[in-house]
């Protein structure tokens, strides 16, 4: 029912509808505030991540804070400020993003909360990055990568790995690309293609600024040779066009096949709220697109 009033697609429904009553639930007998707490914190990263609407996120977000704020000097008060600092970093809040990074990291410090304090840094190392402090930034990415590789953390471990491989295009791209040949190797390793499918994309374009044509055109053909329809294949077929456009050769056929998977994502939920000429973000397209 939560699901279904606040429009949410079908695929969230259980999950997030889930998440809905529990918070109801602890919201409603007080009983437990760190559950209630904890709980709306998830929910905010799921309406940030799962519905790409930041704006909304930081809006449950910080009304739970008015109600728990109490609770910041806890695990779940680390959780709900982690939405804000995430709330803010998708709406691209640079200063306040860093201000609650910095507000729950040495909390998060004190109680041992290994992840809240990996991600509190690697989002204070992205924010860094955005606001043109490059140095700084990527000392801090480095160190949270390592940091997430010694716990032997790997969800953290590979977003670190995909922002550091993005970074370091405009920055160290022969870094960039080591880093994603590493990375290769590790889905490999693990029989993990996901894994590997989240190094292809940044490894290239490493791979084209120090000349690494072949290999990046090899890495690309093998992953879509796998799984060629897939609405996230569009990427890579846009860095082939890349390519081709490097090499002085037809750039067409694959940014045709890139725009024809894109539009058929829109028949999602959020893609088609963000791109259709009479959504919210209609104004912001061109005719015609």
């Amino acid at each position: 029912v939560g699901a279904a009033l606040l429009g949410l697609p079908l695929r969230l429904g259980g999950a997030v509808g889930i998440l809905i009553a529990a918070v109801l639930i602890a919201i409603a007998s007080r009983l437990a505030t760190d559950t209630a707490a904890t709980a709306i914190a998830d929910l905010a990263r799921a309406h940030r991540s799962e519905l790409a609407d930041p704006a909304g996120a930081l809006a449950i977000a910080m009304e739970a804070w008015s109600e728990f704020s109490d609770l910041e000097q806890t695990p779940p008060g680390v959780a709900l400020m982690g939405a804000i600092a995430a709330a803010h970093r998708g709406l691209n809040n640079n200063e306040d993003t860093l201000a609650w990074a910095d507000r729950l990291l040495p909390i998060a410090e004190r109680l041992r909360l290994l992840e809240d304090t990996i991600s509190g840094l690697m989002r204070r190392g992205t924010t860094l990055l955005t606001l043109g402090r490059p140095r700084e930034g990527m000392i801090v990415m480095r160190g949270v990568h390592q940091l997430a590789i010694a716990n032997d953390v790997r969800d953290l471990e590979l977003n670190a790995r995909i922002l550091m491989t993005f970074f370091e295009q405009w920055g160290e791209p022969a870094a960039g690309l080591a880093l994603g040949r590493g990375g290769l190797e590790i889905g490999r390793r693990l029989g993990s293609r996901w894994y590997g499918s989240q190094m292809v994309g940044n490894s290239s374009i490493c791979a084209f600024r120090v000349g690494e044509w072949d290999f990046a055109a090899a890495l690309i053909d093998e992953w879509l040779a796998a799984d060629a329809a897939n609405p996230a294949a569009a990427e890579l077929y846009v860095d082939r066009a890349i390519l081709h456009a490097l090499r002085g050769e037809d750039t067409m056929p694959d940014i045709e096949e890139g725009e024809r998977l894109l539009l058929d994502a829109c028949t999602r939920h959020e893609w088609k709220r963000i791109i259709d000429p009479a959504g919210p973000f209609g104004d912001t397209i061109p005719p015609g697109t």
